[in-house]
């Protein structure tokens, strides 16, 4: 029993530590959209995928 009330205090930690983390995210997203918006930016210019990288070349 003691096991199983050690898990669930550890979970709750880290679901704790999480939902901090995605509310920190959240305000940083929060920015960039701002930021973008400033600058003009469309959704489609923030879509537009990543060049591919061709990392073999020597």
């Amino acid at each position: 029993m003691d096991y199983l009330q050690k898990q669930v205090k550890n979970l709750k930690a880290q679901v704790q530590r999480l939902e901090e983390i995605n509310e920190r995210y959240k305000q940083q997203f929060i920015v960039w959209q701002y930021n973008a918006y400033m600058h003009g930016m469309t959704q489609d210019t923030l879509n537009k995928p990543l060049i591919a990288v061709n990392r073999q070349r020597r």
